[in-house]
């Protein structure tokens, strides 16, 4: 993050700023993921979920590897209603054999052809990123898949600023 000073305050404050690039390509290793159902979206907890995952890995002899990704997947069902799909992904230092729903388990998930953005600013904001990456899309005749990647690289509750790395895979 680059600070800049705040002459009003005499703080310091993050630029706000929002990085688009193509052809990138996503890789993750030993990914233990959490789908969350349509009808669990209501009373979903993600911080309780997080850490319920991150006890499964230790109580399997692994440790989180890495930021937490979300996985969000958007389609129209047969009544042309968007439902939303969404995952927690939690990179481990080794695979986990033993695996109880509602976890999954898969050792290699590679994202080739992404349009990648990087996103520091306020998290209210943030939508401003993937609406970034659909004008970039427009422009360049660029078709997206209907599916992100969002990893949260680091939260400052105090400025709410967050800075994120989101994948879009492009279709061929």
């Amino acid at each position: 993050m680059q600070p800049l000073p705040d002459r009003e305050k005499g703080a310091m404050r993050v630029m706000n700023k929002i990085d688009v690039s193509l052809h990138k390509t996503l890789k993750l290793q030993n990914v233990l993921i959490r789908k969350i159902e349509p009808f669990e979206v209501q009373d979903i907890q993600p911080q309780l979920e997080l850490e319920k995952m991150n006890s499964f890995i230790r109580a399997n002899g692994a440790i989180q590897i890495g930021p937490v990704i979300q996985y969000n997947e958007c389609n129209m069902n047969a009544t042309n209603k968007l439902e939303v799909s969404i995952s927690f992904l939690l990179q481990c230092n080794q695979g986990i054999s033993k695996i109880q729903e509602p976890y999954e388990m898969k050792t290699s998930i590679v994202v080739p052809n992404c349009m990648y953005c990087h996103y520091i600013g306020p998290e209210e904001k943030m939508k401003l990123a993937y609406d970034k990456m659909q004008i970039v899309s427009f422009e360049n005749n660029i078709a997206l898949k209907n599916e992100s990647y969002t990893i949260i690289l680091e939260r400052d509750i105090e400025g709410d600023t967050i800075v994120a790395d989101i994948f879009m895979e492009c279709e061929e």
